[in-house]
C-alpha cells in the first residue's frame, strides 16, 4: 500500500510540473520556396461577392444614373423646336412610332394656353392645345401665375408619352420671349404723326356782327 501511495503521489506531482519549454526553431535563412496559389479556392471566395455586387451595380445604373441623365436639361438653344399640335398629331397617327422619336427627349415647344391648373400636391401644370399637358417645376409657379388662356407661350420640357389621351411633358420651364434688337424697326415703332389743329372757319355774317 505504501508503494501504491508513493506511485500515485509521484504521478500527481508529474501532472503539476509544467512541461519543459521547447524553443521555436528559427526560419531558415535565404529565399523561401515558391508557394502555389490555390486558384479554385480563390475563385470560390470571390464568386459570392461578385454575384452580389454586379447585379446591384446594374440596378443602380439602370434606375438611378440613367434617369438622372435623362432629367438633366440640355441648353435651350440646342433643343429641337416644335409645336404642341404637331406632337399631338404624331401621337394620334401612330403612338408607337411617336414614342420612338419623342419619349425621354427634351424639346422646346410652342403652344397656346387652354387652362392653368395645379394638382392635389400643388404641382403646377398647363393644359395647352393639342391636347398636351405640361408639368412645370415648382420654381415656375410665379411665371405661370401671369399667364392667361389663349396666350401663346414657349416652354422647355421632357416628353413622357401619352397618358389619359393627352401627351405629357415633365420638368417644364417657361422660355422668356426674345428681347427686341436695337436695330429692329419693329421693336421701335415710329411716333404717331403730329397734326396741327385747324382754326375754326370765319363766316362773313359773323364779321358784320
Amino acid at each position: 500500500m505504501a508503494r501504491l501511495h508513493d506511485l500515485a503521489h509521484a504521478v500527481e506531482e508529474t501532472r503539476k510540473t509544467p512541461p519543459p519549454h521547447t524553443p521555436t526553431p528559427a526560419p531558415p535563412a535565404g529565399p523561401q520556396p515558391y508557394r502555389r496559389v490555390d486558384w479554385p479556392a480563390l475563385r470560390k471566395a470571390l464568386l459570392i461577392p461578385a454575384a452580389i455586387c454586379i447585379p446591384l451595380a446594374v440596378l443602380y445604373i439602370v434606375f438611378v444614373v440613367h434617369p438622372q441623365s435623362q432629367r438633366r436639361r440640355p441648353p435651350a438653344g440646342d433643343l429641337p423646336q416644335l409645336s404642341a399640335f404637331a406632337v399631338a398629331e404624331d401621337y394620334a397617327r401612330n403612338e408607337i412610332d411617336a414614342d420612338r422619336f419623342y419619349r425621354g427627349r427634351w424639346f422646346r415647344v410652342s403652344a397656346i394656353v387652354l387652362s392653368i391648373r395645379q394638382d392635389a400636391t400643388r404641382s403646377p401644370y398647363l393644359e395647352v392645345g393639342g391636347p398636351l399637358t405640361a408639368w412645370f417645376v415648382p420654381a415656375a409657379r410665379q411665371g405661370l401665375a401671369a399667364l392667361r388662356p389663349r396666350q401663346h407661350i414657349r416652354f422647355v420640357g421632357r416628353c413622357a408619352g401619352v397618358s389619359d389621351r393627352s401627351v405629357h411633358f415633365y420638368d417644364c420651364q417657361l422660355v422668356p420671349p426674345p428681347a427686341p434688337r436695337a436695330n429692329d424697326v419693329r421693336a421701335t415703332p415710329s411716333p404717331p404723326p403730329q397734326t396741327t389743329p385747324k382754326p375754326p372757319p370765319v363766316y362773313p355774317f359773323e364779321s358784320a356782327l
